[in-house]
């Protein structure tokens, strides 16, 4: 059985900051769409808008999901085994501290 010793106190405020900071992924892709419009819009060539926008759609905005993911999942995950831990239950806690750290594959 691992040993735990957590600041719940600060634990939860960390988890708390990140899910809060998470929420401006939104405003990232916005940003991101939005440039990559302009750029387009802005070249004169629709091969190379075609381009930008196969860049985003297939590879940055991908990037940006798997990374909303992955913050969503270590979030749920980590406020799960605080729970977990403050209610004592240390199996529990071990078990939603390794699902924090999954990434789906896709």
């Amino acid at each position: 059985m691992a040993a735990w010793d957590i600041d719940v106190a600060a634990s939860s405020g960390i988890v708390a900051q990140t899910a809060e900071e998470m929420l401006e992924f939104h405003d990232v892709e916005k940003d991101m769409l939005a440039a990559v419009e302009a750029a387009g819009g802005a070249c004169g060539s629709t091969g190379i808008k075609a381009a930008l926008e196969a860049a985003h759609s297939d590879y940055l905005g991908l990037l940006l999901s798997n990374a909303t993911v992955r913050a969503t999942n270590a979030c749920n995950g980590t406020a799960q085994a605080i729970n977990w831990y403050k209610a004592g239950d240390m199996e529990m806690a071990a078990r939603a501290q390794e699902s924090a750290s999954k990434v789906p594959q896709g």
